[in-house]
């Protein structure tokens, strides 16, 4: 057999490493990436709890105390719901997508240890950043739905939906990370775009605004945002104890499916060159 039959069999090896051994890799190397992101700081692993913490009283004195902003919504026991936590919820969410945009197109090429290691599975490599990330958000969620308690006095039951759309946009950004993982291995450029395509991103969706305060003619448009359902639909069942529009998560729901099956089958066709350019 020749060398490059044998690197070749090895390669497929790599490709079809069952699902265990992949789950478990994934599990170790979050935690490692989660370790590693605030290791190098004084207090460690307090920030997992304190960036959400200091994102939330930074929002809260600037449009709450200063600002005095506004929209007008109420919880169920019709106590007015303070902008700072619903704009606080649209935050924690488009952090998990803008992690994948600002990062997504380096992690490859910052691996080339991983690229040249034969058989390490490369496509779990955007799964764990998402993952990393979402760590944050989940505490983050979990202080605000705290809050929520404290000032309406109870919590609705619809919290129990709100993994639903979570998991929706984790299951688009894992798409998307596939997707810009691979092109960014041959466009180094695609970073300095997707950068900025993060604050469009926020600034498109109904994070700082409601969807109703945009022109009637760009609100139709506005779905086309990856977090503006997701967004909307949390909103709804943390805050009014209800969401009325499941047809535009279901399709959603489509839409991340492509778009995960969309990033794998790029991801999968273009991986074969990494190592000819890491």
């Amino acid at each position: 057999m020749t060398q490059t039959a044998a690197m070749s069999r090895k390669k497929e090896a790599g490709k079809t490493m069952s699902l265990g051994p992949k789950l478990e890799m994934i599990w170790q190397l979050t935690m490692r990436e989660v370790n590693n992101r605030y290791r190098s700081s004084v207090l460690g692993a307090f920030w997992i709890v304190g960036q959400p913490f200091l994102l939330l009283v930074v929002y809260g004195f600037v449009f709450s105390v200063i600002m005095r902003t506004k929209w007008g919504l109420r919880f169920s026991d019709a106590t007015e719901i303070p902008f700072s936590l619903l704009l606080f919820q649209g935050i924690l969410m488009h952090l998990m997508f803008a992690d994948t945009l600002v990062r997504g197109p380096s992690i490859v090429q910052s691996n080339p240890s991983y690229v040249k290691r034969i058989v390490f599975p490369l496509e779990i490599l955007p799964i764990v950043n998402v993952l990393s990330a979402l760590s944050t958000v989940l505490v983050g969620f979990v202080l605000l739905i705290v809050l929520i308690a404290v000032i309406s006095g109870s919590v609705p039951l619809t919290v129990l939906l709100v993994p639903v759309p979570l998991a929706l946009l984790a299951l688009m950004t894992f798409g998307w990370g596939w997707l810009l993982s691979s092109i960014g291995v041959y466009f180094r450029d695609l970073g300095q775009f997707t950068s900025t395509l993060a604050t469009v991103v926020l600034f498109t969706a109904p994070i700082c605004y409601p969807r109703s305060a945009a022109p009637d003619v760009m609100q139709p448009w506005m779905a086309l945002n990856p977090l503006t359902i997701p967004v909307e639909c949390v909103r709804g069942l943390l805050f009014e104890g209800r969401y009325d529009d499941w047809g535009a998560l279901g399709f959603y729901a489509v839409a991340a499916t492509v778009m995960v099956l969309l990033g794998s089958v790029i991801f999968s066709r273009l991986r074969r060159g990494f190592p000819d350019v890491v």
